[in-house]
């Protein structure tokens, strides 16, 4: 069984790799049901659903890039 520390590392690796990729579906997998995702200066955003759909706005090629912010 692995400890905390590996599976900790291995979720951040994951993370970081949906995000380079734009990979919406793999936030999918990385969050449980009833996660919630609090940056500063945003809204929280409550349940892998929502979260999901929240990266899917974030990753959407058809945005101008200026707009691409987690910071609304």
């Amino acid at each position: 069984m692995a400890d905390d520390r590996s599976i900790i590392l291995e979720l951040e690796e994951r993370y970081i790799a949906a995000t380079n990729a734009s990979d919406v579906m793999e936030f999918d997998e990385l969050y449980a049901e009833d996660a919630l995702l609090m940056m500063l200066d945003c809204p929280a955003v409550q349940c892998r659903e929502a979260i999901v759909a929240h990266y899917r706005e974030f990753f959407d090629p058809s945005r101008p890039v200026s707009r691409r912010s987690l910071l609304r």
